[in-house]
C-alpha cells in the first residue's frame, strides 16, 4: 500500500521560497512529546510542536506489498531539557511514535495540513547528552507485534490480570482432579 500526500502539501510544493517541516510526535503516558524539524514552535492540530532544530538521519521510511514489519530511526537534535527529562523518567518501549510531513510557505506558517508518513511504536531510545542533547529513536510499526508470541494461560491468575473481578476460571485448578458422574443421583 503507498501513501499519497495530501492534495494541499502537493499545491504547496509546486511553489518556490517552500520550507519542508517534518513533525513527530512521541506518546509518553504522562508527558507527550510533540516537536518539528524548525526552529520554530509550530502550532498544529491543537498543539504547539516545539522546535528542534532538526530532525537528522531519518532512515528510508518504505513500504511493500507484502506483510512484513518494517521498522525507522530517526534522531532529534537541540532538544530541550524539559524534553530530555520526559524521555529519560518515563517507559518508552512500546510507546505509539507518528511522523508527519508539512509545508511552511515563506511566512513560515502552515501551508496545508501535514500528511501522515509513518505510524509505528518506539522500540528503542539512546541520549547523548553534551552541549546539545541527542535523542535517537527507533521505532517499529505494529506488524512487529505478529512475531511476538501471545502466552495466556487458562488460570484464574491470569483471567483477572485481563478482567479483574471475572470470576470464571476461579475454581478451574481444583476441578483438574474432580470425578464427574453424570446421570447419577
Amino acid at each position: 500500500m503507498s501513501r499519497s500526500l495530501n492534495q494541499s502539501i502537493i499545491d504547496v510544493l509546486t511553489q518556490e521560497n517552500l520550507t519542508p517541516v517534518i513533525f513527530v510526535y512521541l506518546d509518553f503516558a504522562t508527558d507527550p512529546v510533540y516537536v518539528n524539524s524548525t526552529v520554530l514552535s509550530i502550532p498544529w492540530n491543537s498543539e504547539v510542536w516545539v522546535g528542534v532544530n532538526g530532525i537528522g538521519d531519518v532512515t528510508n521510511i518504505s513500504e511493500s506489498s507484502e506483510l512484513s514489519a518494517a521498522q525507522v530511526s530517526f534522531t532529534l537534535t537541540g532538544i530541550p531539557r524539559d524534553l530530555i527529562t520526559v524521555a529519560t523518567d518515563q517507559d518508552y518501549q512500546g510507546r505509539d511514535v507518528t511522523i508527519y510531513f508539512g509545508v511552511l510557505d515563506s511566512n513560515h506558517d502552515l501551508d496545508g495540513s501535514p500528511s501522515t508518513v509513518w505510524k509505528g511504536r518506539i522500540d528503542t531510545m539512546s541520549i547523548e547528552l553534551g552541549q546539545f542533547a541527542t535523542v535517537t529513536v527507533t521505532a517499529e510499526n505494529r506488524l512487529a507485534d505478529w512475531q511476538r508470541p501471545r502466552i495466556r494461560r487458562y488460570s484464574h491468575q491470569d483471567q483477572q490480570l485481563r478482567f479483574p473481578g471475572d470470576l470464571g476460571f476461579e475454581f478451574i485448578n481444583t476441578m483438574a482432579d474432580v470425578e464427574l458422574k453424570w446421570g447419577e443421583a
